[in-house]
């Protein structure tokens, strides 16, 4: 049974690579940014949080204050995040995606939601509906795994308040 459960496994992590190979060499929009994969990395951390100092930037991916300030102007350069003064304490410096770091983490995954909608299209129903209940359980495991309930609840009510974050 442990052996069975074993090729199940494998069968769909394959399956899963397999598709992101095949969309992501053909049809994919990182081909065409000019960002190293750690300041994608950062940007998209970035959008994400909705900004963070530098500081918690640096925790988060796990490299040096020096390395930050690197990546930071690298990115400020692009016009893709702006450094910001805390209200409170002036040693910190806040970190925030400009309009156009967030359309830019929103175009790379709006491309990525289109390739798998053409894939999509051509499931049934019934297939779609399995599919739907097991990816829901995956993503609520995957959200139990990392801490990420706050995170989630904190952005559908953004969403559904519908507020404006353009932060240039």
């Amino acid at each position: 049974m442990a052996a069975e459960r074993e090729l199940l496994l494998d069968r769909v992590v394959d399956a899963l690579r397999d598709i992101q190979q095949t969309f992501g060499v053909v049809e994919s929009p990182l081909l065409q940014v000019n960002l190293t994969m750690q300041q994608l990395r950062t940007l998209v951390f970035l959008v994400v949080r909705r900004g963070c100092s530098s500081q918690e930037l640096s925790r988060l991916l796990r490299v040096s204050s020096a390395t930050v300030t690197g990546l930071v102007d690298r990115l400020e350069t692009q016009g893709l995040v702006v450094r910001r003064p805390d209200r409170d304490d002036r040693r910190v410096r806040h970190v925030l995606p400009t309009s156009d770091g967030d359309a830019l983490v929103a175009e790379l995954q709006d491309s990525g939601t289109a390739s798998l909608r053409t894939l999509l299209v051509d499931l049934g129903e019934g297939d779609l509906r399995d599919l739907a209940r097991v990816l829901l359980r995956l993503r609520e495991l995957a959200f139990a795994r990392v801490g990420r309930e706050e995170v989630a609840a904190a952005g559908a009510a953004d969403e559904e308040a519908d507020t404006p974050h353009d932060r240039r």
